[in-house]
């Protein structure tokens, strides 16, 4: 009988999986909090342009 597979916990070719998660982690949480900030200037210069 085979295990199951937690490619969270295997390494790849020497590449750290742990550490790839954190960095995509921290993208995504960068891009959350970064796309409301760029909408809400992007109002505000077509604000601007429009008065």
């Amino acid at each position: 009988m085979t295990q199951a597979h937690d490619p969270s916990t295997h390494n790849h070719g020497g590449q750290d999986v742990t550490a790839a998660r954190q960095t995509y982690d921290g993208f995504i949480k960068l891009v959350q909090i970064s796309t409301p900030i760029i909408l809400l200037l992007a109002a505000f210069v077509v604000f601007l342009l429009t008065r």
